[in-house]
Order: structure tokens, then C-alpha cells, then sequence
């Protein structure tokens, strides 16, 4: 939330990052070094369970797309946001877009063990990046300026 009513969220398409702005109410939101530290362990464990499943599934509609999650454009706040909340933001935008990239289908997913574990993995990874986005856009977690 960026001021009474008010919230700026972090929009991702392709590389292009903007900011568009949204009617608020304030409620409880998690600390914002706590939802780094969840995104991180988040992306970290997705990563490895989603390496060990071995159920990557080569599209080449989505080859550019994450090429440009793998490059993405810097993302700058409107002034007087921190920077740790900005770089919490495009971190949680990007992994936000890759899970909703990989829950699109089963990818390579062999059997019903295989799509549940990459599923629950994903949507995991989808929580903690929404998590992180709330945090990253709450004014109210902010660190002192």
C-alpha cells in the first residue's frame, strides 16, 4: 500500500516491468525480510525438486519467455520506495510468472506421483511469490527511510 486506499503492484510480460495501481484496504502483512528469506528458500527448493523430478518439457512457444525470465529487465520503483522492497518485487514477479508458466501443463510428467510433486512444487513456489509481492508492495513493512 503506498498511501490510504492506494497500492502500486509490479506487472511482468515478457521482459517488460511496470507498475499499475490498485484500490487497497490494510490487513496483516507479512514482514518483508521475512517473505525475502521465504522466496529464496522457496526458489531454492523448486530448483533441486524440480531437477531431481527430471520433468522438464522442451516448448518452444515458452523458449523466449524464459529466456527472458533468465535476463530480466531491471525494475525501478516509484520514488520513495526502498530498494530492498523493489528487488523483493521483480525477484517475486519473476517467480511468480515462472510458476504460472509451469502449471500450465504437467510438462514432462511420466504418472500421478510425478504431476502431484511438480505441481505441489509450483504452487508452492506460486504462495511464496505472492507472499513476497504483498510484502514488497506494503508500505506499512517497509524499513524506516
Amino acid at each position: 500500500m503506498v498511501g490510504r486506499g492506494i497500492s502500486l503492484v509490479p506487472q511482468h510480460q515478457g521482459s517488460a516491468l511496470w507498475w499499475e495501481q490498485y484500490d487497497a484496504a490494510p490487513r496483516q502483512v507479512p514482514d518483508l525480510g521475512e517473505a525475502d528469506r521465504v522466496l529464496r528458500a522457496e526458489t531454492l527448493a523448486a530448483a533441486e525438486t524440480l531437477a531431481r523430478l527430471d520433468v522438464a518439457q522442451w516448448q518452444p512457444a515458452l523458449a523466449d519467455e524464459f529466456l527472458d525470465l533468465a535476463r530480466p529487465a531491471e525494475l525501478t520503483g516509484p520514488a520513495g520506495i526502498p530498494g530492498s522492497a523493489v528487488a523483493l518485487a521483480g525477484r517475486a514477479a519473476r517467480a511468480l510468472r515462472i510458476a504460472e508458466l509451469g502449471l500450465a501443463d504437467d510438462g514432462g510428467a511420466a504418472g500421478l506421483t510425478q504431476m502431484s510433486a511438480r505441481r505441489d512444487t509450483l504452487v508452492a513456489l506460486e504462495r511464496a511469490a505472492r507472499r513476497g509481492l504483498v510484502a514488497a508492495c506494503s508500505a506499512d513493512v517497509w524499513p524506516p527511510a
